[in-house]
Formats: structure tokens, C-alpha cells, sequence
């Protein structure tokens, strides 16, 4: 008995090996050679290099008595043993995904003259290449008659040179640049055939630029003043050098510098200094810095009032003096984002509406500056006319926001809001949600039910009346994990009043919301406008905004707010991402959060299956935003 257990279990792990190997996915190339002719002498050799394939390589000849070849790892060997005139065989080279590729072999004996012929015809060479490697380039002489003399025509030697030491054996030579021109080299045979190759060298160096080249560090402004450079353009290989005694008064942080091309400039006293910073071309930039101390006066700022009347358009307001350390808030942080670069605080306007920048330096000094925003409401049509794929749906991914905000990885409460206009009934049409997770969706084809589902539809609840069509429609599906039956934990409203639903399965409870979804379902997305890859589940229809909340929203709280938001205190809110850009974009910025982490990438349904793609809107997929009564 232990002697079959053991076998069956030698068995099962040889099956589970095999298994494993079986399920290897090879990721095919194709066959490509260095070059598919070559003529030859009896006895006579050329190597020919195979540049890509799917390994165990097989070679095999049509006419063995005119040509053999040989293959180790990518490099074939064929050789002429004709003693004939002339005569011609083909060397098949086949790769294991039986890719294959011919090489046509000329073998040549006595007075016999054959093309001569040349590969690569012609050649670009860069002198900004990063090795001397990438600066030279093989030729092969695929076909000729031997004894081969090469030359560089008039002018020519300015901009190349010429290494002949593979010429005897490989029939091949090498070009190398040396200077930014043209240069012909012109091949003749011994029975005086002629090929031309075309070098072209060129130079795409650049020159090094920073984002500054005249820095001011304040001790009055910051009680460790330090300014971050980027570069912003140069030939890799940075060097950072401090010039003079400018190790005296400033240090240098070059921790992002050989990957981000960022590095930090400190103050350590008072005065002038200098940093030459360089790159592997010796192109060089000189930042001259000046540390400060600056009188503390009046906090006083050159703009009296913002404008915008443009969405996420920058406008910046300059601090004229003040005591330094300057710090912004404002009073409806959904309007206007601003933030703080030194003496240089920048604005830019989120939604329409208005509030208050509130600017305060290190001693207390406050500067009051009124900000309006006047750009136009909207709301994006996802909506594309007949062809399903050409719909526009959007999403976005909670993972770098939940390393940092790890409460919205188990929320006890939480709710869902979309303010949207539908079209037409289609089956299992996605307003908003996580698919195989918590998915707030359309039913069926004819009956406009609301359906809210869980992982396996095991939690599934919909609405007894079916939405309407054509209108302006806000549906809130709001969660309470603390209540303790299901008609108190998931309601949903519309349009601000308690809609009737009914539990078809209850197989299922939440014990938390995670705003992570299912990382094994379309990557944990949430999405706006379609579920998977299915066409037949995108959203029929308009999208004015969408909105979470980690609270469990009140009647009152979601129809008081249901077409404009009035609330002011927004600790609780999440996101909030409003289809209002009015402009070509691919981006719904996240107004809630203005790191940019949780903004939704609009794509197109057709590229769900493809890598979710940006596409940007156009202007006239924007349309007026509607009013719910």
C-alpha cells in the first residue's frame, strides 16, 4: 500500500510539472537574419547572424554539395564546396515555433562574374549615441568576386572612418562617425563591380537647460531654505560641481538625480555661490545662488482678486514682502486649489463658484484674496450614437490613495452618487461601480430597473420602478454596515426621496466597503459608464457628476446637494469628479483630492480589452448641465 501511494503521488507530481510547463506562454518573434544572400568560393566561409528568433535554430541545405551550413547559438556559418562554375543552393533556417527564413548561397569558381552587392545600403550614425558601440555600424558584402578594396569618396573622411580588419576573412568592414556630414563609401570586387554605401552622421545633442539658472534662498522665507532644479532637458550622465568657495554657503542633495534628473540646492550662510552642472556631451549650465536674509515687513501680495474662467488654468499671485514660511488655505477647497512655492502662490479654479484664498506668513500676518470662478457648467456625453465600442466610459484605481488613507480600505459606511441622463434601456448597462464587487447597474433591455450586485450576484437588490428616460436622473446607493438589518444597511434614492427596492438574494453581506474593489476584476477599477469588456454594458447617456462619501448620506444631506454642492464641510467627502472640463481632455480631475491620484482616465469602450487607453473628449461631447426638480 505505501509503495502505490508513493507512485501516485511521483505521478501526480510529474503531472503537475508537465501541467506547468504546458501552460508556459511563449510570446513569439519573428526570424530576422543580418542578411539572406551570400556568395561564396569553393572552401570559402560567411557568417551570418541571426538578430531574432525563438531559439533551438536547425539549418539545412538544398544542394549539400554546393553549400553547407552550420548554426551555433545565433550565428550561422555556411560554406561553399561546389567546384563548379557557378551554381546556387538555398540554406533554410528554421527557429522552434517553426518561423523559418532562406538564405540564398552563390558558390563561384574561375571567371564568373556576379552583382555586387552591399547591406545596409545606407547607414545613420549618432554622435550623441551613449556608447562608442552605437556609433559604428557594420557592412556586409553579400555578394561579389572577391579581392574587395574600399574606399571613401572625396570630403568623406571628414565625417568617418573605416575598420577593414573583418574585410579578408568576413567580408565585412566597419564605419565609425567622427563628425556630423555625409559620406559615400564606394566597394569594387576584383572584376572591377562597384557598390556605394550611404553614411549619414548626425548629432542630436542637446543643450543642458534647468528649470533655473538664478535661485534666491531666504532664511526670512524659510528656516532652512533649500530650492529643488530640474533638469529639463540635456544628454544624460549629469554631473553637479560647486565652483569657488561655494561649498561655503550651499550644499547639494543629488539623491534624484541620476534617475529623475531633480536635485536640491540648501543654504548653509549668507552669500554668493556657484554650481556648474554638466553633461556626458560636456554641454554645462551655471546656476548662480544668493542666500539672504530679507527685512520682515507687511505681508503684501500683487493681486488683489482671481478670475478663472477656464478650468484648471494656473494664474500665480507674487508676495511682495511678508515674514516668510507662508502657508494658504481656502475657504472651499471643491472652487480652487492653490499651493505654495516660496514667494509664489499658485492658483487655479476647480468648479464654478467662489471663495477665499487666505495667504498668512510665520509672524501672523493675513492677506484675504477673493477668488471667482465663472467657467460653464457641463456634463460629458458618454453616449456616442449606434456603434457600442465608440462609447466613452472612465475609471480610475484607489491604491496609491489607500497607502496613504488606509480608513478607505474598510469603510462601515459609504455612499454612491451619479447625476446622469440615460437614453435608452439596454441590458446591464454600468452607471458606477466595481465589477465583481459592488456594482451599481441597469437590469434588463426593456424594464429600467436599478440593480445594485455584489461578487456572484449573491447580494442582489433592485429597484420595484424603473428609472426614467430622457431625464435628468440622481441615484445615491447609500451603505450602513453598522444598522442592523438589510433595509437599513443599503438604500437607494432618487432623485433626493427613498426609491422602493426589493432583495432578490441575500446570500451575501458587506462586512466593510474597500474602495480597492477586486484587484482580480479589471484590476480593482472603479468606472463610470461600463463594466469588463462587454460593449453591451456601457451607459446609454450623460454624465453630470459622480460623487463618494465615506458617511452614510441623509435624505436631507443628498437632496439639498443633489444639483449643486452647498455643503461646507467636506471632511467626509472622498471624491468628487465633475464632467465639467469643457474642453478637449482625457482626464476628470477628482476635485476632492487634488493629488491627482484618484482622477478618472477617460477611455473609449473599444479599448477595455486593450490596455484602457486615454482618449480625449472632444468640445462637443460637452453639453449643458441639467436640473433635477
Amino acid at each position: 500500500m505505501k509503495k502505490t501511494i508513493r507512485l501516485f503521488l511521483l505521478l501526480f507530481v510529474i503531472f503537475i510539472s508537465c501541467s506547468d510547463d504546458d501552460d508556459k506562454v511563449i510570446d513569439p518573434v519573428e526570424l530576422v537574419l543580418d542578411k539572406t544572400e551570400l556568395t561564396l568560393s569553393n572552401g570559402g566561409s560567411g557568417d551570418v547572424v541571426i538578430e531574432s528568433g525563438n531559439g533551438d535554430y536547425e539549418v539545412t541545405s538544398s544542394n549539400p554539395r554546393v553549400a553547407k551550413a552550420t548554426v551555433s547559438g545565433n550565428v550561422i556559418t555556411v560554406t561553399g564546396v561546389s567546384e563548379e562554375q557557378m551554381s546556387t543552393a538555398e540554406i533554410s533556417v528554421t527557429d522552434k515555433l517553426r518561423k523559418k527564413v532562406k538564405i540564398d548561397v552563390t558558390v563561384i569558381n574561375g571567371d564568373v562574374t556576379v552583382d555586387l552587392l552591399v547591406s545596409p545600403k545606407e547607414v545613420e550614425l549618432d554622435l550623441a549615441a551613449y556608447t562608442e558601440e552605437e556609433m559604428r555600424d557594420t557592412i556586409s558584402i553579400t555578394s561579389g568576386n572577391f579581392d574587395y578594396v574600399i574606399e571613401v569618396l572625396e570630403g568623406g573622411l571628414d565625417f568617418i572612418e573605416l575598420d577593414e580588419s573583418l574585410l579578408a576573412e568576413e567580408n565585412k568592414f566597419i564605419v565609425i562617425a567622427k563628425a556630423a556630414g555625409e559620406a559615400i563609401v564606394e566597394v569594387t570586387d576584383g572584376k572591377n563591380e562597384k557598390a556605394e554605401v550611404l553614411v549619414k552622421v548626425i548629432d542630436t545633442t542637446v543643450e543642458l537647460k534647468v528649470s533655473a539658472t538664478e535661485v534666491e534662498l531666504d532664511y526670512t522665507l524659510q528656516d532652512e531654505p533649500q530650492v529643488v532644479i530640474s533638469i529639463e532637458q540635456g544628454n544624460s550622465e549629469y554631473k553637479l560641481e560647486l565652483l569657488d568657495n561655494a561649498d561655503e554657503f550651499i550644499e547639494l542633495d543629488e539623491k534624484k538625480l541620476a534617475e529623475e534628473g531633480k536635485f536640491i540646492i540648501k543654504a548653509k550662510a549668507i552669500g554668493e555661490a556657484k554650481v556648474k552642472v554638466s553633461d556626458r556631451r560636456g554641454k554645462f549650465v551655471i546656476i548662480e545662488v544668493s542666500v539672504i536674509e530679507s527685512e520682515i515687513g507687511s505681508l503684501e501680495v500683487d493681486t488683489e482678486s482671481l478670475e478663472f474662467s477656464t478650468l484648471f488654468d494656473e494664474q500665480q499671485i507674487k508676495i511682495l514682502s511678508g515674514g516668510g514660511n507662508y502657508k494658504v488655505r481656502l475657504g472651499n477647497r471643491i472652487v480652487a486649489k492653490a499651493s505654495v512655492d516660496l514667494d509664489v502662490i499658485k492658483v487655479s479654479g476647480k468648479m464654478k463658484g467662489e471663495t477665499v484664498l487666505t495667504i498668512e506668513d510665520a509672524v501672523g500676518n493675513i492677506v484675504e484674496v477673493p477668488i471667482k470662478v465663472t467657467a460653464p457648467e457641463y456634463a460629458l456625453s458618454l453616449h456616442q450614437g449606434g456603434d457600442l465600442k465608440e462609447h466613452y466610459f472612465a475609471y480610475t484605481n484607489y491604491r496609491t490613495r489607500t497607502e496613504e488613507e488606509a480608513d478607505l480600505k474598510s469603510l462601515k459606511e459609504v455612499t454612491f452618487e451619479i447625476n446622469c441622463l440615460i437614453k435608452g434601456y439596454r441590458g446591464l448597462q454600468t452607471f458606477m461601480g466595481y465589477e465583481g464587487y459592488l456594482m451599481i447597474r441597469g437590469e434588463g433591455d426593456q424594464d429600467g430597473v436599478v440593480r445594485i450586485v455584489s461578487a456572484g450576484d449573491k447580494l442582489d437588490i433592485r429597484s420595484i420602478n424603473p428609472f426614467p428616460l430622457n431625464e435628468w436622473l440622481h441615484l445615491a446607493f447609500v451603505v450602513d454596515l453598522n444598522a442592523s438589518t438589510n433595509a437599513e444597511r443599503y438604500k437607494l434614492y432618487r432623485n433626493g426621496e427613498l426609491d422602493e427596492i426589493k432583495f432578490v438574494k441575500e446570500e451575501f453581506n458587506y462586512s466593510e466597503i474597500n474602495l480597492n474593489g477586486d484587484a482580480s476584476k479589471m484590476g480593482g477599477k472603479f468606472v463610470v459608464g461600463l463594466a469588463t469588456d462587454q460593449e453591451w454594458r456601457a451607459m446609454q447617456g450623460v454624465v453630470s457628476y459622480a460623487r463618494i462619501w465615506k458617511e452614510a448620506r441623509t435624505a436631507g444631506q443628498i437632496k439639498s446637494n443633489m444639483n449643486n454642492l452647498v455643503e461646507t464641510n467636506l471632511d467626509k467627502l472622498v471624491s468628487f469628479w465633475n464632467f465639467s472640463e469643457g474642453k478637449e481632455t482625457s482626464v476628470i480631475h477628482d476635485l476632492a483630492n487634488d493629488d491627482n491620484t484618484s482622477d478618472l482616465t477617460i477611455t473609449k469602450v473599444k479599448y477595455s480589452e486593450k490596455g484602457y487607453e486615454a482618449v480625449p473628449v472632444k468640445l462637443d461631447d460637452f453639453q449643458a448641465k441639467g436640473v433635477i426638480n
